[in-house]
């Protein structure tokens, strides 16, 4: 569980609202280079993203998962030249986890 908090919570400031607001001076000097963070990220998602507690972990973590932060990770995949079959393979485990939030909606609304 902490492993799903954490790779959520990296990847929300590196796509999400306040995506602008992360600047380094010098990205060089610190070797800040956000959209290998972002591919790196990916990754992670897609190794775990074949255990179903993980995917209903990361639909229900309401504080910092947002269906908007997948199609903006693979707008960043995009423009940085990653692969078709990572960039289609995300997107799928984007629709997996929104399957999940969907029917945990439903479950809640129903009770």
């Amino acid at each position: 569980m902490f492993v799903r908090k954490a790779i959520c919570f990296a990847i929300f400031p590196q796509v999400g609202p306040k995506q602008r607001d992360l600047k380094v001076k010098d990205r060089n000097e610190y070797e800040f280079k956000p959209e290998q963070l972002v591919s790196g990220i990916t990754k992670i998602y897609l190794n775990l993203g074949e255990d179903e507690g993980f995917c209903k972990a990361v639909a229900g973590d309401g504080r910092s998962f947002s269906t908007q932060l997948f199609p903006k990770a693979v707008h960043v995949l995009q423009k940085t030249g990653s692969m078709p079959g990572t960039i289609s393979h995300f997107e799928a485990l984007h629709n997996k986890i929104c399957v999940g939030v969907l029917c945990m909606f439903y479950v809640v609304q129903n009770t």
